[in-house]
């Protein structure tokens, strides 16, 4: 592993589009804030390795400590400061089961609290601002928050959100507690519920958009900022001066991983790219930049922001290409037509079907979303609860998960894996791979990041 320093060029880190059905973030990656493990002041890059449930941390001291188990492939990182010395803790949640299990930096002694349903999303911050992490989740069902302070006080439950919006908790009033707040895709809306009260609405981005907040201009804010994956671009909304930072830094598989790498108190740019396990960290001066070599294909960021539970849409709303510097930041990026429109339909004359040949059976049900929420896929059919089930040994059966994998020569393979008990929309990443497909050429096959597919559900 290495590091490289220099100047910034002024393009930046060379940006890719990408286009089709749906673009897979990364079949297990784990993204989560800047965290700093050592207690420097400076964010420190930090992979978690799924399949071993192994951290490695690279502090900026460049003393990186030994590598540490603590998790399990099902596991989601969630680090934060759960015992106030200053340094962030490892710890991961289980989502299926709602617990989390925390490693203190202080003690090294571990903590298993239960906290969550099986469909909520960890949602960790400082909401009580008395420095310390607390527990907490938000459930998209009902948009409630559920928190657990660690100063020992009540346990605590706001309503604030609805199905579709997504959190993206931050300090965007600057007084020490975490906010409430969710972000809606399809309008790129912030609805804030600021701790030292009131709330707003605020339009910023669009829907092909990642929600990025970050303190970006030092002024102890969380600023609105978005990053847009196909053209590497972020767009900043500084709260010290009201004004655009558009900044190009970004490239093919790349994960947003902001965060303050220089220690001068103010968040900097940065992404973390699984292929190559490079973190390209853009100052906060916008001059300099530096490369660290840590990490690899099977290692995904262990950092503190939520964007791994959005699914940014692949096509964009009537008239909203173009970059008019405001609010809905709009820049379309260009990019290969892939043999498609983004978003299009897949040409069934162009799959080859390794399973059941469905091309002709009609269309009954709209599979509305497709999301990777830590080491969960979730497939949102819209006759999850409505096609008729089959007793298949002992189970429940409702449907069949398709993927379709890219042919090397142009069109594309078609595979089922796994059953959709009825009702069920949501299966383990892990399981979208060759030994449940079972069928040449993809009896080995394994999601990549930043590759391409298309997914179907189809009744029995």
């Amino acid at each position: 592993m290495q590091t490289t320093f220099g100047k910034a060029l002024q393009r930046g880190v060379l940006p890719v589009a990408s286009l089709l059905v749906f673009t897979a973030v990364t079949a297990t990656a784990q993204i989560l804030s800047s965290s700093d493990y050592d207690g420097d002041g400076k964010s420190d890059p930090a992979v978690y390795e799924p399949a071993k449930g192994m951290w490695y941390v690279n502090t900026s001291g460049r003393t990186a400590p030994a590598p540490k188990n603590w998790g399990w492939y099902e596991a989601v990182p969630v680090p934060g400061d759960y015992d106030g010395d200053g340094k962030a803790d490892i710890a991961v949640h289980h989502q299926a089961k709602g617990t989390w299990y925390v490693l203190n930096s202080g003690s090294g002694d571990g903590s298993q609290i239960w906290w969550g349903l099986s469909d909520s999303i960890p949602v960790q911050g400082d909401y009580d601002g008395d420095g310390r992490t607390d527990i907490a989740v938000y459930h998209p069902a009902g948009g409630n928050w559920y928190g657990l302070p660690s100063s020992g006080a009540r346990w605590w439950v706001k309503n604030w959100g609805w199905t579709e919006a997504r959190p993206v908790p931050a300090d965007y009033d600057g007084d020490g507690k975490t906010d409430l707040a969710v972000f809606y895709a399809p309008t790129a809306e912030w609805y804030i519920l600021y701790s030292s009260g009131g709330s707003k609405i605020i339009n910023w981005g669009w829907h092909e958009t990642i929600p990025v907040p970050a303190d970006y201009d030092g002024d102890g804010k969380d600023d609105l900022a978005v990053y847009h994956p196909p053209t590497g671009y972020w767009y900043i909304h500084r709260s010290r001066s009201q004004a655009l930072l558009k900044v190009y830094w970004g490239l093919e598989g790349a994960e947003p991983t902001p965060g303050d790498y220089n220690g001068d108190g103010v968040d900097d740019i940065a992404v973390y790219q699984p292929l190559s396990g490079n973190w390209f960290l853009y100052y906060s001066n916008l001059e300099d930049f530096e490369i660290q070599n840590w990490g690899w294909n099977e290692a995904y960021a262990a950092r503190n922001t939520l964007w791994q539970f959005y699914d940014a849409s692949p096509t964009p709303p009537p008239g909203s290409g173009g970059d008019n510097g405001g609010g809905n930041g709009g820049d379309d990026g260009g990019g290969d037509d892939g043999g498609g429109n983004p978003g299009s339909p897949i040409d069934f004359n162009t799959v080859e079907w390794l399973h059941s040949d469905v091309s002709t059976w009609a269309q009954t049900s709209n599979l509305r979303d497709v999301r990777i929420s830590g080491s969960k896929i979730t497939l949102d059919y819209d006759k999850a609860n409505v096609w008729p089930g089959v007793n298949h040994v002992g189970a429940f059966v409702n449907g069949n998960p398709w993927i379709f994998v890219p042919k090397s020569g142009g069109g594309w393979y078609a595979a089922t894996w796994e059953w959709l008990r009825h009702g069920q929309t949501t299966k383990n990443v892990s399981s979208v791979a060759g030994d449940h497909i079972k069928k040449s050429p993809l009896q080995n096959f394994r999601p990549v990041s930043g590759e391409t597919y298309g997914f179907m559900v189809s009744g029995l």
